[in-house]
């Protein structure tokens, strides 16, 4: 074994066919394929024309010069590989004389940058999830794949049920099976190399893990998700997949992968869901913010359809809701409604209370999300009749009507979310409201949603410079919302 140990040395050392990270995966566990007579013929070299001992100190000194820049190249995988054949090659070479010290230090010295590279891969992996265009509930055909889904994703039926017959659609997509394939390794590689450090996966490290995975997804979800880009349907199977994995996945995984697979201790409290809780809200808020980007489009046309600046009522107009409000309806009934139907518990086998109460905070931010839309449009324009008030009016009643099929709120709370603007025009359009609204108890009764909110006095000297003046003095009109602006300290 020395010589065959000294002819690869001399071949690395002088002639370098092989990197360090191949020499020293070559010197262990295999014998060396090497003819007797190629080992006579540079044996006798060796013994003759060099000390072992000054050879060996020069390869170790050209092997850490390599190791140095193939480090930075090599993946994960191969960064735990080599860590394992170090410390193998390091007793093998001991027993014959020859210490590896320096070797292994800088070796176990470079377990930073090995978790370093871990965390890269896994954010690889979920930064091509996060710009996924397409994702569908995953359906397997057969036994094996049933068992191989199950098996990944540690998903658990009741057990108190039969095994639904195939095929079968899980609620979870076939991206989301892949997800904790990868995050299952990156936990068994992580306990590797920590087991190659000092033997234990201790509760430090087991914690160190869990956090690297936190910061690495959150980390790649804040800088990747874009509501510009992902349809309703893609933005629902996100938030489902993400629940899976917080509320299916990561207990499981911390209570049994850890401790079967990569070496974690019994008995630690569970931490890992909680860590993992950010993602739930982060996705509703994408899923929102991914609906909400597209109704501001559509709603946005009520700047080109409603008269802003209307003096005359169109009898006929006040029947026919604005064009865009009809828009609006079929894009709920057809995508948005369609799609947060999925997040129905039978249909999603997620915990009942959760998903129903996303579901209707959901839509309370949506309807929400429209009103501000049309309070900016409000703004925008240089100024606001009675007459478009009256309009905005109608086609709000027509908006919240189609969604009323729809909707999992009560009625009651659907007309909160649209309060505010609902009651500003009523307040603009019904004859004398103004003048009573100069009490301040009177808008505090009647007006609660919308007195602090900032936006009102804008609107208010939009609606005073749509007014009708007179040639001599101010109309009743134009007191009352002058008595009103100053009431709201917005006039002195």
């Amino acid at each position: 074994m020395l010589l065959e140990f000294s002819f690869q040395c001399f071949f690395f050392f002088f002639f370098k066919q092989k990197t360090a990270y191949e020499m020293l995966r070559s010197l262990v566990g295999s014998e060396m394929c090497i003819r007797d007579r190629i080992m006579h013929a540079y044996a006798e070299q060796f013994t003759s024309k060099i000390d072992l001992q000054e050879m060996w100190d020069k390869v170790q000194g050209r092997i850490l010069e390599e190791l140095e820049h193939e480090m930075q190249l090599m993946t994960a995988d191969q960064h735990l590989d080599l860590s394992d054949h170090t410390s193998v090659f390091a007793a093998a070479m001991s027993s014959i004389g020859f210490e590896s010290d320096t070797i292994v230090t800088y070796v176990k010295s470079s377990t930073g940058d090995f978790k370093e590279k871990l965390c890269t891969q896994l954010a690889d992996v979920f930064q091509r999830y996060a710009l996924k265009t397409v994702l569908v509930p995953s359906r397997v055909q057969s036994e094996s794949d049933y068992v191989k889904t199950e098996e990944a994703t540690f998903y658990c039926a009741n057990p108190n049920t039969v095994r639904p017959p195939l095929p079968f659609e899980f609620a979870f997509s076939r991206s989301y099976v892949e997800l904790c394939e990868h995050s299952k390794h990156f936990f068994q590689q992580f306990g590797a190399m920590s087991l190659e450090d000092d033997d234990v996966f201790d509760n430090k490290e087991v914690n160190d893990s869990l956090n690297a995975f936190k910061d690495t997804v959150l980390e790649v979800f804040t800088q990747n998700l874009d509501p510009g880009n992902m349809s309703v349907s893609v933005a629902v199977q996100c938030y489902i997949d993400m629940s899976y994995l917080v509320t299916k996945f990561a207990s499981r995984c911390e209570a049994e992968w850890l401790v079967t697979e990569c070496g974690a201790g019994l008995g630690r409290p569970a931490i890992f869901e909680k860590m993992l809780e950010e993602l739930q809200p982060m996705f509703k808020e994408h899923l929102v913010a991914v609906i909400t980007a597209q109704v501001r489009l559509l709603v946005l046309q009520a700047q080109a359809q409603i008269d802003w600046e209307a003096e005359e009522a169109d009898s006929a107009a006040s029947l026919n809701p604005s064009r865009f409000t009809q828009d609006v309806a079929e894009y709920f009934s057809t995508e948005v409604f369609v799609n947060l139907n999925r997040l129905e518990p039978e249909r999603c086998g997620l915990k009942a209370s959760e998903v129903e109460r996303d579901r209707k905070e959901i839509e309370v931010q949506l309807y929400g999300a429209m009103v501000q839309i049309l309070l900016a449009i409000l703004e925008m324009a240089p100024k606001v009749t009675k007459v478009a008030f009256s309009a905005v009016d109608r086609d709000l009643q027509a908006i919240m009507e189609s969604l009323q099929q729809h909707s999992k709120l009560r009625t009651l709370k659907r007309k909160e979310c649209f309060a505010p603007i609902t009651q500003l025009c009523k307040m603009l359009t019904n004859p004398g409201e103004v003048g009573r609204a100069v009490d301040p108890q009177y808008r505090q009764d009647n007006y609660e949603s919308m007195v602090s909110e900032k936006w009102l006095v804008p609107v208010l000297f939009k609606y005073e410079a749509g007014l009708k003046g007179q040639m001599i003095g101010k109309t009743d009109d134009q007191k009352d919302v002058d008595a009103l602006l100053k009431a709201l300290g917005a006039k002195n």
